[in-house]
């Protein structure tokens, strides 16, 4: 919906039952649960699929989903006692979290970034209902090479600057003598003729 006057941007007409969404507040991007298969993410402004994870969910129930390191991963409940954290650049399953017992829906997901890491919670819905929570490193696949290759230059022209000004203090420090010497020398070869 447009805030000024509460229209709809658009809707996405979906083939499949759906459980929870999130959205992307850095971008256009909607992360769906599929009841029953996955994880779908679509541009919300256009309604096109951009992309679907599998996690091999069984059970048509509703989970919740969440967009995490700057949408390089979604996390997801499942009805079968895991938390599945997806790559989606890989679109692939790195982790599977273990809730609970293989029957265990976790249906309620929520994570925040605590410095270089992050912790997600997980809630069951089980007759015995608890709540998980773990931390986890970031790996942002496709943004930390970047960094480190931006950090590697840097440190390599620092290190050139350093060097090079050492150098020039070392010659300045020792230029009179190196002209004594050179005199020394001279007169040296002066005196042999």
């Amino acid at each position: 919906m447009a805030a000024s006057n509460g229209e709809i941007l658009s809707t996405i007409n979906l083939k499949c039952p759906i459980g929870m969404t999130s959205v992307y507040a850095g971008g256009d991007l909607v992360a769906v649960n599929n009841i029953g298969c996955g994880f779908n993410l679509y541009n919300f402004r256009t309604g096109m699929l951009v992309q679907s994870a599998i996690t091999g969910c069984t059970s048509a129930l509703i989970t919740d989903v969440r967009f995490h390191e700057n949408t390089a991963v979604v996390i997801g409940g499942s009805g079968r006692g895991k938390v599945y954290v997806v790559n989606l650049q890989q679109n692939a399953v790195i982790q599977e979290l273990c809730h609970g017992g293989d029957t265990e829906p976790v249906q309620a997901i929520d994570a925040i970034c605590i410095g270089d890491c992050y912790r997600i919670a997980s809630g069951s819905s089980a007759s015995e209902p608890d709540i998980c929570i773990w931390e986890k490193e970031i790996k942002m696949a496709v943004i930390r090479p970047k960094q480190a290759d931006a950090k590697s230059k840097y440190l390599l022209i620092a290190l050139c600057l350093l060097t090079g000004t050492l150098l020039l203090i070392t010659i300045c420090q020792n230029l009179p003598v190196g002209i004594k010497i050179l005199k020394d020398v001279r007169s040296l070869a002066c005196l042999s003729n």
